[in-house]
């Protein structure tokens, strides 16, 4: 009611402990927020055996996000591990509203360009895309992939993304994950940044594959995200040409009616 749509996640296979020491900081300057937690969750398996405990509790809107396995070099282990993830909430009558497969995670210190090859993409996505019709044989309720990349990727590497996203059936894609760079303690620890030091290539991001999805005619959403703090950084994905945006770091500032003020600010 407060935060509009809430997406949970990631959720990996198998369960992570995450890193150790410090994971979280915050920029105040630039309202930016940095993490190395490394995807510290429970697994899919235990995620979908909570939430199934909590199902008349659940939103009637919610997405789901599935990260890849870090460290995993063998692409048919890694579609796998995909697989079986996503079907870990469909088997326990966990049906949201998307789910979003995250292809980047630079606070696991894993290689997130070098996994987002136009040909890996098609075939993690192929897989989710392809269970996912399978379940809608079977629950009668149609559940679109929804794909977070990485800011920062070449031009090249965002048209071929989106070539495999169209040609795969993936329905959005969401613009941006954190932006890798070293925390402010260890130069040799790389953590995720989001928020306002994010946010300029986040919205680059955004124009680029809103024009890949125009210049092809690709039927494709795109999700803005990172930084959006204020009417003009909202209005920044806006003119970039975000169907939606999607945020987090802006709680950390403005608390967490921050949708509702910026709205009243737009007013």
């Amino acid at each position: 009611s407060l935060v509009g749509a809430v997406e949970f996640g990631s959720f990996t296979r198998h369960p992570r402990i995450g890193n150790s020491g410090t994971v979280m900081w915050r920029d105040q300057t630039t309202y930016s927020t940095q993490n190395r937690v490394g995807l510290k969750n429970p697994g899919a398996v235990a995620a979908a055996a909570f939430l199934y405990i909590k199902l008349n509790q659940l939103p009637k809107i919610f997405g789901i996000n599935i990260a890849m396995s870090p460290g995993v070099d063998d692409p048919d282990r890694e579609k796998q591990d995909v697989i079986e993830a996503v079907n870990a909430f469909l088997m326990r009558g966990i049906y949201p509203s998307w789910f979003t497969l995250n292809i980047s995670c630079p606070n696991t210190e894993d290689d997130p360009e070098g996994n987002q090859t136009e040909s890996g993409a098609r075939t993690l996505c192929e897989a989710v895309v392809n269970l996912l019709k399978t379940a809608q044989e079977e629950i009668g309720n149609h559940i679109p992939l929804w794909v977070k990349v990485s800011p920062s990727l070449s031009s090249a590497q965002y048209e071929g993304l989106m070539h495999a996203f169209h040609e795969t059936g993936v329905k959005a894609v969401i613009a941006t994950n954190t932006l890798p760079a070293s925390t402010p303690d260890k130069n040799a620890h790389i953590a995720g940044v989001g928020g306002g030091r994010l946010h300029s290539e986040a919205v680059k991001a955004t124009q680029l594959l809103v024009g890949y999805a125009k210049k092809h005619d690709y039927a494709l959403d795109v999700v803005g995200c990172g930084g959006v703090q204020d009417p003009q950084t909202y209005h920044d994905f806006v003119h970039a040409g975000a169907d939606v945006v999607q945020y987090w770091s802006s709680m950390i500032y403005r608390g967490p009616l921050v949708a509702a003020l910026i709205l009243n600010d737009l007013k």
